[in-house]
């Protein structure tokens, strides 16, 4: 379950039209979500939800071109989100976002995910690319996306 404050922001984007898919959601394996990684389908909507969470009080703690990272304090929980306007690690699209947002699919309202596949193609593309590993949670992710019936040929 998302901390009601991410559901407040996610309610807040889908209110005002700004598309967003929610990265990395903890619905295939349980856990705390330490932050939030949130894709902007496009780069209004990007400028916009930094906008807001600036006027939220949000600080920014980290940018690079395409992501900011944010966090505010709210109660006991630190609330982090990572948004990006691109899917990309360290200011380099990796990859593209159009399919991902035609795939997309609600798993609870305003809780927007992208496929499997396109999950499966992020944890395994992060973790080759970026991480070089793929850390526990990352292949406890992978195996599970692997046992869904997925399209062979979106991911090749």
């Amino acid at each position: 379950m998302l901390h009601p404050e991410y559901q407040r922001l996610l309610k807040h984007f889908h209110d005002q039209q700004m598309s967003t898919v929610l990265l990395r959601y903890p619905h295939l394996i349980p856990r705390e979500i330490p932050d939030l990684d949130l894709l902007c389908e496009t780069k209004e909507g990007y400028e916009r939800a930094k906008e807001f969470l600036v006027q939220e009080g949000y600080l920014i703690i980290s940018r690079e071109n395409l992501r900011t990272f944010f966090g505010k304090k709210v109660g006991d929980t630190l609330i982090l989100i990572d948004l990006y306007q691109e899917i990309s690690w360290w200011g380099w699209v990796v990859m593209d976002k159009k399919p991902i947002f035609q795939r997309k699919r609600e798993v609870q309202p305003f809780i927007v995910v992208p496929s499997a596949e396109d999950e499966l193609l992020m944890y395994v593309g992060q973790g080759i690319f970026k991480n070089q590993q793929l850390d526990h949670y990352k292949a406890e992710m992978v195996r599970h996306l692997l046992k869904n019936n997925l399209n062979q040929e979106y991911i090749n």
